[in-house]
C-alpha cells in the first residue's frame, strides 16, 4: 500500500490557515539528500508557524506568523516549500501515516445520488468503453431506480474517483450455496488512486448492503484474462470458484 499520498496544495494551506488537522508534519523533499527529515506545523507559543530540518546533529528552525510565510520561504536551497511542492513527500502527519490521514480527512463515500449519474456514467465508460456515455447514464438510472441494486460512491477533495455497482442475485451463483447471493457486479477506482484500500472500503459497503438484503453470500466474476481483476479480486478475500470458456458461431441461413 501507497503511504505517500499526493495531498493538493491548496487543501493543505486551507487546513494549515484554519490549524484544522496538520499540527505536526514530517515530510521528505524527493531527490534531495538535505532534505530527507523535515518537519513543520503549528503551535500558540511564540510565532504561530513552525518549521525544522535535522540534518545529522544539526537543527535549523524556523518560525512564522502566517502560514503563506511558512509556505513561501525560501528554506530549501532557495525554494520554498510552495515552489517545490510536486517533490514534497509526507511521510507523517499527527503521528499518522499519509495514506490514513487522507482517508479520514479528504475522503467521503455515498450512496448514489441523482447528481451523480453523469459522474458514474463516465467512469463506468472507463471501466466499459464499448458503451457510449449517453448508455450508460440511462443504464445507471435503471440500476438506481432497482431495489435489488445499488452503487456506491467514492470522493477525494469533491472528485469522484471510483463506484462500485452491487446487486442481488436470485437465480444460482456459481460456487455459492445460498439464495439470494450478493454480486459485485462492477468496480472501479481511477488509476492514480489504486493500491490505496479504497477499493476494500468500496467492497465493505456493497457487502453491508447485501446483508441488509437478506444475502448469506456474496460473489463476483472477471475475464479470465484479466489478469489485474483476478488479483484484485483475491485481495479483497474472494475465492475462485470455477473457471469457464464461451463459444459462439453463426448459424447458416
Amino acid at each position: 500500500m501507497k503511504e505517500n499520498f499526493p495531498i493538493k496544495y491548496d487543501y493543505f494551506r486551507e487546513r494549515l490557515i484554519e490549524k484544522d488537522g496538520v499540527y505536526e508534519i514530517n515530510f521528505h523533499i524527493t531527490d534531495d539528500e538535505d532534505y530527507q527529515d523535515v518537519w513543520m506545523g503549528y503551535c500558540n507559543e511564540h510565532k504561530e508557524y513552525w518549521f525544522g530540518r535535522m540534518k545529522g546533529s544539526e537543527e535549523n528552525g524556523y518560525d512564522f506568523e502566517t502560514a503563506d510565510e511558512l509556505l513561501n520561504a525560501k528554506v530549501f536551497d532557495g525554494k520554498s516549500m510552495a515552489e517545490l511542492w510536486d517533490k514534497v513527500e509526507f511521510d507523517l502527519i499527527n503521528g499518522v501515516s499519509t495514506h490514513t490521514w487522507v482517508w479520514k480527512q479528504c475522503w467521503n463515500s455515498y450512496t448514489a445520488r441523482e447528481k451523480d449519474y453523469e459522474k458514474i456514467a463516465r467512469l463506468a465508460c472507463e471501466l466499459w468503453p464499448h458503451h457510449s456515455l449517453t448508455e450508460m447514464c440511462d443504464e445507471i438510472k435503471e440500476i438506481i431506480a432497482s431495489e435489488n441494486d445499488m452503487i456506491f460512491t467514492l470522493y477525494c477533495y469533491k472528485e469522484m474517483v471510483g463506484f462500485a455497482h452491487c446487486g442481488v442475485r436470485k437465480d444460482y451463483v456459481e460456487g455459492t450455496h445460498s439464495s439470494p447471493v450478493g454480486y459485485l457486479e462492477g468496480i472501479y477506482v481511477k488509476e492514480k488512486y489504486r493500491n490505496l484500500g479504497f477499493a476494500t472500503e468500496l467492497v465493505t459497503c456493497c457487502q453491508n448492503w447485501a446483508k441488509s438484503k437478506g444475502c448469506k453470500e456474496f460473489a463476483s466474476d472477471c475475464e479470465i484474462t484479466n489478469d489485474a481483476s483476478v488479483k484484485l479480486h483475491q485481495r479483497l478475500g474472494f475465492a475462485e470458484a470455477s473457471r469457464l470458456v464461451h463459444f459462439a458461431k453463426k448459424l447458416e441461413d
